[in-house]
């Protein structure tokens, strides 16, 4: 009996050592994955720097074939191993570019500022810590998402003074800092209130409980001015008469008959030359007497001619109060192979005559 117990009580404590064992396996790559690698291997036995330092090489390449892949969740925990076992400004940069894919905004600038520090003095990492610089700057500057909501609903926002897109419900993106986001709507009182937007930190949604705007007060109604006794009209002044002439000056006149006295006398002069120059031709005919007198003549006559006509033209201009009635009157007195034509107007006047042979 003995002999049997002893048997079975060895046979439970073998089973008990090879489930630990199974544990421990299973157990170790599960807290490697969670950034807390076991302290010594299964058995009790310690690692050793070079056992830490292969098993760090294959999380970190493991991570980076995750990276490579933008498997942001699966890559962060092999980062994180191999930085447990063996730390290094590589491995905390990895790891800030994991939480940055997946958005965790703030453990990004976090892990990004701990690699900063940590490879501020290594020059083969200079231009990863400022491209890190450059993406912590970016990252305090991104705008976050802000959710407004109204009621009523498909209101109208403004953001520092400035028309959005769209309506109610809707969702703006805004910088850090502090912002006045204004409501509207048609038959409310606009609403605005103040939000603080932090970097790296989820905004509170804004809700709009909108208040219904006074109606306009109805105007009284305006009473009707009293009838008063209608002025009497007024007549207006009569209008000048259309066809009276303004007085005018009887220089024009005066000149244009001393002109026409010249002329006349012009025209006696060469008419006389011309009788004498065909005496002369009579007496001995010559081709230039003859060209004489046919000039003379026609000087003559063209002297006579204007004397009559600026008689005719001094004679209207005198008579220029009743042109009508004046020019009737001449034109009784002129031959009748002679047609006088008047010409009047409002600062001159004159007449045309024409002969008839």
């Amino acid at each position: 009996m003995r002999s049997h117990s002893d048997s079975r009580l060895g046979s439970r404590l073998t089973a008990a050592v090879l489930t630990g064992l199974l544990t421990m396996s299973s157990v170790a790559p599960y807290a490697i994955a969670q950034g807390k690698p076991p302290a010594a291997h299964a058995g009790g036995k310690k690692m050793t720097e070079k056992q830490k330092k292969d098993e760090a090489r294959a999380h970190y390449a493991e991570g980076k074939k995750r990276l490579d892949a933008n498997d942001y969740a699966g890559a962060l925990p092999e980062f994180q191993a191999a930085n447990e076992l063996i730390p290094s400004p590589q491995a905390e940069q990895k790891i800030a570019a994991c939480y940055d894919g997946m958005g965790k905004t703030a453990e990004a600038i976090a892990a990004y500022e701990k690699f900063i520090e940590q490879a501020k003095d290594k020059a083969n990492l200079a231009a990863d810590v400022e491209a890190a610089k450059a993406r912590v700057t970016a990252l305090r500057n991104a705008p976050i998402p802000v959710k407004v909501t109204s009621d009523p609903a498909s209101a109208t926002v403004e953001v520092d003074g400035v028309a959005q897109m769209g309506a109610t419900p809707m969702d703006l993106k805004l910088t850090p800092g502090t912002h006045k986001v204004k409501v509207s709507a048609p038959g409310y009182q606009p609403m605005e209130k103040d939000v603080t937007v932090k970097a790296a930190e989820a905004a509170p949604d804004l809700a709009f409980a909108l208040t219904q705007a006074a109606p306009p007060p109805v105007a009284a109604p305006v009473p009707a001015a009293p009838a008063t006794a209608s002025a009497a009209p007024v007549t207006p002044p009569p209008a000048a008469d259309q066809g009276a002439q303004e007085p005018r000056s009887n220089l024009p006149a005066y000149v244009t008959l001393g002109v026409a006295g010249a002329s006349l006398i012009v025209g006696g002069i060469f008419g006389v030359k011309a009788l004498s120059d065909k005496s002369s031709f009579n007496d001995n005919p010559t081709s230039g007497r003859a060209d004489t007198t046919e000039r003379d003549a026609l000087i003559a006559d063209m002297a006579f001619g204007v004397a009559i006509t600026l008689g005719v033209t001094g004679t209207v201009l005198l008579l220029g109060n009743k042109p009508a009635e004046q020019a009737a009157a001449l034109q009784e007195r002129t031959p009748k192979n002679m047609q006088l034509t008047p010409i009047v107007g409002r600062n001159a006047a004159g007449a045309a005559a024409t002969w008839h042979f």
